[in-house]
């Protein structure tokens, strides 16, 4: 009934007139070839003077993905890449949820209650003359899986954001439940977990000049897991209305996926600036970011082999340079170029570091 219900909200979404849909966004996605579309659309309200909103989001494509663990689930050490952990994801997602709100503020949506179904396929394969240790693990959710659950929880949402789409200003926060029953994934993967997840970022503008804007970003999350059968990916993503991939993908420089746990704290700040120019009318609008992330897990002896007992704690800090390009004034999208340096703890008894380079399309935290 969940997915069938995601599908009938998904088209009334779509075939909406565009005068009604209050917000849209489209991203990659973190996907290489492919999509994420994140819809609203204003509903007659259910309490008196308080919003109440019909949102989804659907997505799909393909990307290469990782699962650093050998075929007996056991973790491979480090923070680089790992032979074996790499493969193929091809894959469809669909949510639907409505947003009642129950505590207004002047700026943003306030505090509003969240609950809809969540429709997830994942297809994986390998490229020609290689191995993927997930596929060779003889999992139930080896090579597929098809997960239906249902999400509840709240969110607050006081944030501003200027006109350039550059410069906020606010707190967004949100409490997430989701559980994806065994009853009802029997078939394709055999998912049965439940997952929560606490999610808060607050901005303070540094500088508002008409050619230059500049903000602080604060942003906690805590993500737990549990339940008869995690699948593979569930346990390397944190969860809530918007899931990344985790450690590493929230965590900047790590390869996506590395150091999966089924309980997860992330933190970081960022120092985000951008000049506007007029380039193009403002369609694109350069800047850069300085960050500091921190990261802890459960396990993390175990992925990192740390010898030092209280040096449980990832850190990494980077730079980089940014473009914000707006797309036909609709949406914007944040292209991010990033040097990374990530301290590694007491693995086998040594201190190390890992640098990286990557590049980010999409939304910023």
């Amino acid at each position: 009934m969940a997915p069938r219900l995601g599908w009938i909200l998904l088209t009334i979404l779509v075939a909406a007139p565009a005068a009604v849909v209050a917000d849209l966004e489209v991203s990659g996605g973190g996907r290489y070839i492919g999509f994420d579309v994140f819809l609203g659309v204003p509903l007659p309200p259910l309490v008196p003077d308080r919003a109440t909103v019909l949102n989804a989001h659907a997505g799909g494509g393909w990307q290469p993905v990782s699962w650093f663990r050998d075929t007996s689930g056991n973790a491979l050490p480090g923070l680089e890449e790992a032979t074996g952990a790499d493969f193929r994801n091809s894959n469809g997602e669909l949510r639907a949820w409505l947003r009642q709100g129950i505590v207004p503020h002047e700026t943003g949506d306030g505090l509003s209650l969240l609950l809809g179904p969540r429709l997830i396929y994942e297809w994986y394969s390998a490229d020609e003359g290689t191995t993927a240790n997930l596929l060779q693990s003889g999992r139930a959710d080896a090579t597929e899986i098809l997960q239906t659950s249902y999400v509840a929880g709240v969110a607050l949402d006081t944030v501003v954001e200027a006109p350039t789409g550059v410069l906020r200003e606010g707190w967004v926060a949100e409490a997430i439940l989701e559980h994806a029953p065994g009853g009802i994934n029997r078939g394709i993967g055999g998912a049965d977990y439940a997952r929560g997840t606490l999610r808060a970022a607050y901005y303070v503008p540094v500088v508002d000049e008409p050619t230059v804007q500049a903000y602080l970003a604060h942003r906690v999350v805590v993500d737990v897991l549990g339940g008869a059968f995690i699948p593979a990916l569930a346990q390397a993503r944190i969860g809530g209305l918007r899931p990344e991939d985790a450690i590493g993908g929230a965590f900047r420089g790590l390869p996506d996926g590395r150091l999966d746990a089924q309980l997860k704290t992330l933190a970081s700040v960022d120092l985000r600036g951008s000049w506007i120019t007029g380039l193009f009318d403002d369609v694109v609008i350069p800047g850069g970011l300085v960050y500091v992330d921190a990261a802890t897990a459960s396990a993390l002896d175990e992925q990192l082999r740390a010898d030092n007992a209280t040096d449980r704690v990832i850190v990494g800090a980077g730079v980089g340079i940014s473009a914000h390009v707006d797309i036909f004034s609709l949406f914007g999208v944040d292209v991010i170029g990033l040097v990374s340096f990530i301290s590694e703890p007491a693995v086998s008894g040594d201190d190390g570091s890992l640098t990286s380079f990557s590049v980010e399309v999409g939304h910023q935290f």
